[in-house]
């Protein structure tokens, strides 16, 4: 016969909390971080085959970009390149390596909210990643233009759902 007897039991809450804490800012920040890779790897970069031809510019910006290419000759400056096409509306939109929507597409802890905060910054006064994302209108220069919805952020959060439970696996004990 085996008898066990436990006078007193010691639980340490505060240790415990404090690994749940870490293990949810951990978890948290690595599904981010997913969520962000995907959303910048959604944004191609338009093919040069995906030209606009001069033909189909319209005229008055045909002409100035003529004579933009006359100064620039005579200054030994390169020519202007073509116009790459932008993005079928419901597409990620188009954006180079250097882009600042793709360079500027961010991730943080929020540790009033205990949660993740994904998306672009450093756009102040600015609508278009916004207008992007959902559409709608904003100024281009002195014009007012509409812009269709070229989401980005919704299907890299979609798409990466089903691997937010891989990142809680372990989190606390199994390291």
């Amino acid at each position: 016969m085996i008898t066990i007897n436990v006078n007193r039991i010691s639980f340490d809450d505060t240790r415990v909390l404090r690994a749940v804490g870490a293990a949810r800012k951990q978890a948290l920040q690595a599904a981010a971080r997913q969520i962000q890779r995907t959303a910048r790897r959604s944004m191609q970069q338009a093919r040069k085959d995906a030209r606009i031809p001069e033909r189909e510019l319209d005229p008055e910006v045909r002409e100035r970009r003529k004579i933009a290419n006359r100064i620039r000759a005579a200054q030994g400056r390169p020519r202007l390149k073509p116009r790459m096409q932008a993005s079928k509306p419901g597409q990620a939109p188009n954006a180079s390596a250097r882009s600042p929507l793709r360079r500027l597409l961010r991730y943080a802890f929020d540790l009033q909210t205990q949660s993740s905060v994904i998306g672009p910054v450093g756009f102040p006064g600015s609508d278009v990643p916004r207008v992007l994302e959902e559409g709608g209108r904003t100024t281009r220069g002195d014009d007012r233009i509409r812009i269709a919805p070229r989401p980005y952020m919704a299907p890299a959060l979609r798409s990466n759902l089903a691997r937010v439970p891989t990142h809680w696996r372990n989190a606390i004990g199994g390291r």
